[in-house]
């Protein structure tokens, strides 16, 4: 079943990717490290009544894409050394 759904993902991921002219890697990047945590920090305004979270994330993003030089060529160092990660 696990592998079902993650199989629906990636080619959910992928058809997204060839539609916006992103790779996978650049998809999955995107959608698990920013769109994700946004709508976290979207419910948290929400339960706490105040847009602290969401202007945060929004800097810090917006600051992640003008400082990144090459994002295809970082989206694919982060999942080739995806265990990196794994120690925090």
């Amino acid at each position: 079943m696990n592998s079902f759904i993650f199989k629906i993902v990636a080619n959910f991921l992928s058809y997204i990717g060839r539609i916006t002219g992103r790779t996978y890697n650049e998809m999955n990047i995107i959608v698990y490290y920013f769109v994700i945590p946004f709508s976290w920090m979207w419910l948290l305004d929400i339960i706490f009544d105040f847009h602290y979270f969401k202007i945060a994330f929004g800097v810090f993003t917006i600051g992640f894409y003008v400082g990144c030089r090459d994002f295809k060529k970082y989206s694919d160092w982060l999942f080739k050394n995806r265990n990196l990660l794994k120690l925090f």
